[in-house]
């Protein structure tokens, strides 16, 4: 019997109905209409006929395509329980089966799981009707993962039915589908039996004859309750005095001395094995010979089972079994009172006989129960990638898992992605300096990936994660967290560096998630460093990966967002809108990175585009909505540096910056991007402290320079440039350098944004020196320049090169007002109106009032 075997023998197959059981008309009658129902939820405690009554269901109906999950206290844990479920769900599945559940493994964090659901719900949709029932689901309290079942649920198509059998209510919001009669409820009063069913009951299923009036006593001690009649009927089997005497309830007290007269009316052989098999969550013959030393299980289980003891049939053609949870919590007590060496020799022997089974989940269970804590540590850390169990380490005490630098750091991972963040800062902390030392030095740099901001990889040796036996898929979620923190500090070499292995293990392995957000580091780190083509190409590789995998087809708008970053570099402003409306059709709704960034790109066009009122608001709101301490000073950052080139902004606003710079600085540990240092160089400046300005942008230019990042260096000498214009005359030569240089560095790649972004004041200089007959242009400058010029005057940004000011006296003038009417309207001189008028007619082309009031319509500035 194999590991696989036992996964579908023990968690995916529905009971087995017992023989001779009630038939339940009326609640049949109800779920004959099964159809119509979108979930279906059977409450009641526990032995009220719950599975049975499904079960039995299903067999009378032979209904079709019925996934039954068995839950347990193991399963309130997300990656647990979407495990199983996909599990039952993979034939639907079609090819992609295997490979969601390599991605499911591969997941970085739990929201992850939103981007598999919307797959999982297309792929269902087509075909029959599905009906996935979660026996015992009262197990499943976590609330994020009632979370996920309720996205799922809400979004399924009506061929797929949700059946709950639980012991409580299910904490899963479900009032729409009550409103609207899709969903059907059947409560512990309806699972009661009558006294005829009780009767049955007794007579038929049982196979126990009771005289009428010591049935009646029996159904009115039970009041209906299952269970309740079975345990007192067996107990009343082959006994000559009368226990109803003693008994007018039915209690936990009663319940044990019951089921106490019926284990003593068994012999030695079937008693002992109820009790010593009683820690198995399943058995069958072969396994309970081994770890009972016997021979003759068969023959003592075929007994019990023609005895009606609560022993539930799992698989008839493999024999497999379970006991009733109710009568195994009962059979416990009794094994607690076992000698404690038989006790833990009987769970070495378990663990012995499963592990040879190859089922190496339950055989820890085990090890775990007695507290062989190292040796539960070993198999863990060997058969790591054989089974979902690595939630087992949680069981393992600190001073025993610190043995083992792998599974401390899979402790640590496992805290991490299910966002328990006290739990893993706690083990940190308990760690101490031992992560100062060499063989923990893994450790010390898990540290610096999830929780310190401005922590550098400088300090330690990242191949150290090379020299440890971990998984190549533990390495590839390694490599992608460090990419996270890489792009954050601006080392984008670095990125591609460990974006590429991540994308080599994951082709290596056919993990096709761990290759898609490898190339998705890569191709963000590639736009930064202004290699535009190259990371498009990037772009298309994961486009062609969502195409061949449709689990994928949620993620699409990773595509479409990163092609409109690079469309907006190149400023194609269209092709980067229409990519932005696809990205916003395909983003989940649970996804505030998607929302973040594509507001920041919608942002960004805005004012591109002239559209300077619009990209105000937006850019306010990304403030507003996004700041945290983590992205407060990035997003300030963004948002400031428009205000300034549109000219919107103010000294207040310039202060307020140098002080949220500042403050981050000196008071967190927050790595300050160079981006943010360009931007701050400029505040600087424009509040009069030049000197530092010059100081700062020259050190970011040096540091581009040496980094090759090309974006942050044309922005930075193109500022510099802007910066120098004052003194013009005096630092020509100088101003011409920066802007070849930027033109250099931005010929390849077509890289146009910040050129158009600073609009006329960096134009006035380009075109100063295009003109100039003493320098030499090249054929690729000149080019460049020509390009630039068009898209400068074009359609899209042509309102871009009016100032906020310009905007406002053409504006007035169309309203037929005089020149000094508009200096009066606008408190500003007449010779200030003269000049702006003269600036309007130049930059659209026009030569008197009425063109310029028709190029303004035209171009949408008024």
């Amino acid at each position: 019997m194999s590991n696989r075997f036992n996964l579908i023998a023990t968690k995916l197959i529905s009971p087995v109905p017992r023989k001779n059981y009630v038939k339940r008309e009326k609640l049949v009658k109800e779920l004959e209409h099964i159809l119509d129902y979108k979930v279906i939820i059977i409450k009641g405690t526990a032995g009220s006929g719950k599975s049975t009554l499904f079960s039995s269901f299903v067999k009378e109906k032979k209904l079709s395509n019925v996934k039954w999950i068995n839950l347990d206290g193991e399963n309130n844990e997300l990656f647990s329980f979407w495990y199983y479920l996909i599990e039952s769900l993979k034939e639907y599945l079609q090819d992609e089966g295997q490979q969601l559940i390599n991605t499911f493994s591969t997941f970085m964090k739990k929201d992850d799981i939103f981007n598999i659901i919307p797959y999982i719900v297309n792929e269902l949709s087509d075909g029959e009707d599905i009906f996935l029932v979660f026996d015992d689901y009262h197990y499943i309290k976590d609330k994020f993962l009632n979370s996920t079942l309720e996205y799922l649920i809400k979004y399924s198509s009506s061929n797929v039915h949700y059946v709950f059998l639980t012991r409580e209510d299910v904490p899963i919001y479900l009032g729409e589908l009550r409103i609207k009669g899709h969903l059907l409820e059947i409560g512990e009063d309806n699972l009661k039996f009558s006294e005829k069913e009780c009767l049955n009951f007794i007579k038929d299923t049982l196979n126990i004859i009771l005289t009428e009036d010591v049935v009646d006593k029996i159904f009115n001690i039970s009041e209906g309750w299952i269970a309740g009649i079975q345990l007192i009927a067996l107990a009343l089997k082959n006994r000559k005095d009368n226990i109803f005497n003693d008994i007018t309830v039915l209690n936990k007290y009663v319940i044990e001395y019951l089921t106490e007269e019926i284990l003593n009316q068994l012999s030695s052989d079937e008693k002992k094995f109820l009790i010593k098999t009683s820690i198995l969550e399943y058995f069958n013959i072969e396994l309970s010979n081994n770890i009972l030393n016997i021979t003759n299980s068969k023959e003592i289980i075929d007994s019990l089972l023609n005895k009606n003891l609560f022993i539930i049939v799992l698989d008839e053609q493999n024999n497999i079994y379970r006991y009733h949870h109710l009568f195994k919590e009962f059979l416990n007590i009794s094994f607690s009172k076992l000698n404690e060496d038989e006790k833990k020799e009987l769970h070495i022997m378990a663990y012995k006989s499963f592990k040879e089974i190859g089922d190496y989940k339950e055989g820890i269970k085990h090890l775990l129960k007695i507290k062989y804590y190292d040796k539960a540590l070993v198999e863990i850390e060997q058969n790591a990638q054989n089974f979902n169990g690595l939630c087992y380490l949680k069981e393992i005490p600190l001073e025993y898992l610190f043995t083992s630098q792998q599974m401390t750091l899979q402790r640590i991972f496992y805290h991490f992605c299910n966002l328990q963040m006290d739990e893993y800062k706690r083990i940190l902390n308990l760690l101490g300096k031992k992560i100062d030392e060499p063989q923990w030095q893994i450790i010390k740099m898990f540290k610096v990936v999830i929780d310190d901001y401005n922590g550098s990889f400088e300090e330690i040796d990242l191949n150290c994660i090379e020299n440890f036996n971990f998984s190549d898929i533990t390495k590839a979620i390694i490599y992608l967290n460090i990419c996270i923190l890489l792009l954050s500090q601006d080392e984008f070499e670095k990125v591609i560096y460990y974006a590429d292995k991540c994308d080599n293990i994951g082709q290596k392995n056919e993990f096709i998630s761990i290759s898609f957000f490898g190339k998705g580091q890569k191709a963000m780190a590639l736009e930064e460093l202004g290699q535009l083509y190259e990371a498009e190409n990037t772009l298309d590789e994961m486009k062609d990966m969502i195409k061949k995998s449709r689990i994928f087809s949620n993620l699409i708008f990773m595509y479409h967002l990163g092609i409109a970053g690079i469309y907006m570099k190149r400023c194609e402003l269209e092709k980067s809108e229409e990519q932005l409306v696809l990205a916003q059709k395909f983003s989940n709704i649970n996804q505030g990175f998607a929302d973040r960034s594509i507001l920041y790109n919608i942002m960004e066009i805005k004012f591109l585009k002239g559209e300077v009122e619009e990209g105000i608001k937006l850019a306010n709101k990304l403030v507003e909505e996004y700041s945290t301490d983590a992205f407060n000073l990035l997003l300030s950052s963004v948002r400031l540096e428009y205000f300034i080139s549109s000219s919107v902004y103010s000294i207040n606003d310039l202060q307020t910056y140098k002080e949220i710079y500042e403050n981050t600085k000196e008071n967190t540990r927050i790595y300050i991007q160079i981006s943010d240092r360009i931007v701050y160089s400029t505040v600087l400046y424009l509040l009069g402290e030049k000197d530092e300005a010059f100081n700062i942008l020259n050190k970011c230019l040096e540091y581009c320079r040496k980094n090759k990042i090309i974006t942050y260096l044309v922005t930075g000498l193109i500022n510099m440039a802007l910066m120098l214009k004052e003194d013009f005359d005096k630092r020509k030569r100088e101003i011409y350098n920066l802007i070849r240089e930027a033109i250099h560095y931005s010929i390849d790649n077509k890289y146009i944004k910040p050129y158009v972004l600073k609009g006329e004041d960096i134009l006035t200089i380009i075109k100063k020196l295009n003109d100039d007959k003493h320098i030499e242009l090249t054929v690729k400058e000149k080019n460049f320049i020509k390009n630039l010029m068009n898209i400068m005057h074009s359609k899209n940004i042509k309102h871009e090169l009016l100032t906020e000011r310009e905007k406002e006296v053409l504006k007035v003038l169309s309203e037929g007002t005089s020149n000094k009417e508009i200096g009066e309207k606008l408190n500003i001189s007449l010779a200030t109106v003269k000049t702006h008028i003269i600036n309007i007619y130049s930059k659209l082309g026009v030569s008197n009032r009425v063109q310029a009031v028709e190029q303004g319509k035209k171009f949408k500035i008024i």
